[in-house]
This record gives structure tokens, sequence and C-alpha cells, in this order.
């Protein structure tokens, strides 16, 4: 669901950023009445997720949360520079140098959580100085989740 919403939100910045591209795959006022198929709004992300792709460093990550029942989140974490709309991004971001952009590489804390079962997901995606992010992790509950996480889940 998440990969979708992104994948629009791309799209979206492609047609803005370019109105050739919109009349192109049919959108935007120059093309007319009518929405863009999905075939042409996924080859737009795709676009765009390639010009992403070419830039060498960059840092830039979605990270989520869904939960089966309750509230589902995301936002925005740059590094290098630092920015996007983590709220701790400073923090996230040096844990996340720490393990080298891997969260394979986390490790939970010692912390203890009830056994109450509410199943979250969470999720992050994008790149890490340049190489690509694709992780996802389903917990028992937010505790859980957090314990393993850390500051990278807490907003």
């Amino acid at each position: 669901m998440i990969r979708a919403v992104v994948g629009l939100a791309a799209a979206a910045v492609l047609l803005v950023a370019d109105p050739a591209a919109a009349s192109a795959i049919g959108g935007g006022a120059a093309a007319g009445a009518g929405s863009p198929s999905p075939a042409a709004i996924s080859a737009a992300a795709g676009t765009a997720a390639a010009g992403e792709k070419a830039v060498a460093g960059r840092t830039e990550l979605t990270v989520s949360y869904l939960a089966d029942q309750g509230p589902s989140r995301a936002v925005v974490l740059r590094c290098h520079p630092t920015g996007g709309t983590h709220p701790k991004r400073v923090k996230a971001c040096r844990l996340l140098t720490k393990i080298n952009g891997d969260p394979d590489l986390l490790e939970p804390a010692p912390l203890m959580c009830t056994l109450e079962y509410a199943p979250v997901t969470a999720l992050i995606a994008g790149s890490w100085k340049g190489r690509n992010v694709d992780w996802s992790r389903r917990f028992g509950n937010r505790c859980e989740m957090r314990r393993t996480t850390g500051v990278l889940m807490e907003f």
C-alpha cells in the first residue's frame, strides 16, 4: 500500500515538474479531460524513480509502519544532509550511520514488552548513500517494533 502511494506521489511530482511528460502520458490540462491510465502512472513513477537512483550518495528513506488495528504512519528521512519529516531525524540518521543503512543489523534493546498481540509491519524504503533499501519486518505489537527499530520508528 505504501509503495503504491509513493509511486503515485512520484508520478504526480513528475507530472507537475514536466508538463511535456504529462501530455505524453495523457494527463494535465494540455492533454484534455480525463486522467492517466494506471500503466501511464506506473511508467511516470518508474521514470521518477530512475532519476532518483542516478544520484550517487543520496539518502532519502520513507520510514513507515502499518498496523493491523490502529494507526499507520509514514515519514520521510533524509541524511547527508539531515532533513525530512521524521521528528527525530538527527538521532535516526546517527543510528542508520552506525549500521551503514542496513536495517537487518538493528539489534533489539533490552526492554520488556507485554504479550499483547496487535501486529504491526515496519517498512523502510528508499536509498542509503545511493544504495537501494527495501526492508520490512512484522512484529507482534508496537512495543516489539520500537524495541528493535529504536528511534527510527519513534513518530
